[in-house]
Formats: structure tokens, C-alpha cells, sequence
């Protein structure tokens, strides 16, 4: 190890210690030499999301669950996903769409049984 040579990623080991507040701390060892400790003064977060459905797109627009119904311009809690008792997924203003437009019975438009909003 010398000059401006970066160790490989899997020779390095992490052990944090404090990932929270506004200083963290962690202990790093690259193979062949000794510990190291670093304070880490600034950090920034980065997360994703995604719905946990049992199917990829939405049975009645057919967008993606992890995008968001065609009425809405940001997928999140605007646009929920809901589930029917049958197990069905949809995104909550698609299927409330579709269960206005039934006039008899209202029923899930993938399986035809009775609606009913999974509790």
C-alpha cells in the first residue's frame, strides 16, 4: 500500500459505531495494517421506497405500483395502494373509480367477487 493506491473494497472492514446525531465515528482496518479511526463530520442519508405489493403494476391503469395512478403527479401517500379481500392490489384512486362506475354490485375488476377493502 502506497502512494495514491486505493485498498479493494473487500479488504477494508467497517465497525460503526455511531451512525446518528451530527458526528459519527467508525474504526476501519485494511488488511496488512493497523487500525484507523475516522470522525466523520458531516454525512448525508439517501433512502428509497418501494410498495410492497403482490404484483408489479396496477390491474386497472396498469402504471407501475412503485410510479403512481395516471390522476396523480408524485407517486407516495397521495396515491396509496389498497387491497380488496380477495388479495387484489390496486392503486386506491383507480379502484375507487372503478367501484363508482359499477351500478349494481360492486366487485374487483381482476376476479369479479364482492369489493370489500382488506382491514
Amino acid at each position: 500500500m502506497g502512494g495514491d493506491v486505493f485498498p479493494r473494497f473487500e479488504d477494508v472492514m467497517l465497525n460503526v459505531w455511531e451512525l446518528s446525531g451530527n458526528v459519527s465515528c467508525l474504526h476501519f482496518k485494511i488488511q496488512g495494517t493497523r487500525e484507523m479511526k475516522v470522525k466523520i463530520k458531516q454525512w448525508n442519508g439517501v433512502a428509497s421506497w418501494l410498495w410492497m405489493a403482490n404484483d408489479e403494476n396496477c390491474g386497472i391503469c396498469r402504471m407501475s405500483f412503485n410510479g403512481c395512478c395516471p390522476d396523480c403527479k408524485v407517486p407516495g401517500d397521495d396515491c396509496p395502494l389498497v387491497w380488496g379481500q380477495c388479495s387484489h392490489c390496486f392503486h386506491m384512486h383507480c379502484i375507487l373509480k372503478w367501484l363508482n362506475s359499477q351500478q349494481v354490485q360492486q366487485q374487483c375488476p381482476m376476479c369479479r367477487q364482492e369489493w370489500k377493502f382488506k382491514e
